[in-house]
């Protein structure tokens, strides 16, 4: 009994330094585990700061790869002459940007796409959006949703709804190509989404075909439009309205152009000319004209008696007719006086004159 107790006793000791073995083999292989974990981090650590300083805080791997997307995809170039080009380019590349890209993230998926417009269509986008602070913080949907109203298509929606009528084969030589063509013109034109109103409406303005209904038509397609860009819904019945509003106001100026208008007043206005100055010459004499002779003598007329050789004021005439009224005076002179003798002395005197 005893020998069984020992042997148990030595068992137990046996076991209990087995198990204290394993918990400590235990302890050390968990510290190697974290040490190799450590280790593993400042390895990667210290392969990323170099790239990190050299593409800020971009990751190195994310760094390659866009320069990689940026090598496959080519420069998009806006051109007037083609206002679909943009929708092309980014159909084409859309999922390089996304799928292949899909470890980006959304600042660097926009960086991406926008590096790949040429610097005049970049310059041109930016222009376009001033309004917004930071095109790098907006999300890519919404980058490539403002490409393509920028680069895009200005076309209404109804006038591409109605150019999906126009379509004919016989503008396509490859039955491929026609194909693409019908099914671009209709996720263009959105028909997937027409109301029943959308549908009347678009009957409504494809019906008119009529020569004279040219000219409605195009009003009523401003109208359509004018309403669209408001994103108000045009049913039938305000097609209609203003339809019959474009025929009375029409009608109103065919009335009020067929009243005879005035003729215009002709007015007579005198043309008023500067006339130029009058240049007066200095008379000069002319050295070849012959001398008058001056030994010529005026020989002058008498106004008083008409005879030639004196004038009025020493006309004799005037002498006796002054003389003649001396002797008056001088006779009224005497009647004045009072005395009896002078009296009869310059009567005597008067007598022998």
């Amino acid at each position: 009994m005893g020998e069984d107790k020992s042997g148990k006793l030595l068992q137990q000791k046996l076991v209990d330094a087995l198990s204290e073995i394993s918990a400590q083999l235990a302890v050390q292989s968990q510290a190697t585990r974290e040490i190799m974990e450590e280790n593993r981090r400042l390895q990667a650590r210290l392969t990323e700061e170099p790239r990190a300083l050299a593409g800020g805080t971009r990751a190195g791997s994310n760094a390659r790869l866009v320069s990689e997307l940026a090598r496959r995809v080519p420069k998009f170039q806006f051109d007037l002459a083609d206002s679909d080009a943009f929708r092309r380019w980014i159909s084409r590349h859309e999922l390089t940007f996304v799928e292949d890209g899909e470890a980006l993230s959304e600042r660097e998926r926009v960086r991406l796409l926008l590096g790949c417009l040429e610097e005049s269509t970049y310059h041109r986008f930016v222009d376009a959006h001033r309004d917004v602070d930071d095109l790098y913080e907006e999300k890519f949907t919404d980058v490539i949703a403002k490409l393509k109203k920028t680069f895009g298509s200005h076309r209404t929606l109804m006038v591409r709804r109605q150019e999906c009528l126009a379509i004919s084969r016989s503008t396509f030589s490859d039955p491929l190509e026609f194909s693409n063509s019908i099914s671009h013109a209709v996720l263009d034109a959105k028909l997937a989404d027409m109301t029943t109103d959308d549908w009347a409406v678009f009957l409504f303005l494809r019906g008119l075909d009529a020569k004279d209904d040219a000219e409605t038509k195009l009003y009523l397609m401003q109208y359509y439009e004018a309403a669209e860009r408001k994103g108000d819904s045009v049913k039938l019945a305000d097609i209609h309205d203003e339809w019959m509003r474009f025929l009375q106001l029409k009608k109103q100026t065919k009335v009020v152009s067929s009243f005879p208008s005035k003729p215009p007043l002709n007015l007579d206005v005198n043309k008023v000319e500067k006339k130029p100055k009058r240049k007066f010459k200095k008379k000069t004499r002319d050295p070849e004209a012959p001398e008058a002779d001056k030994s010529e003598k005026f020989v002058p007329t008498c106004f008083t008696c008409g005879a030639v050789g004196h004038f009025s004021r020493g006309c004799p005439d005037n002498k006796s007719k002054k003389n003649a009224r001396k002797k008056t005076r001088g006779i009224k002179g005497l009647i004045v006086c009072r005395s009896p003798d002078l009296m009869q002395r310059l009567n005597q005197r008067q007598r022998r004159i």
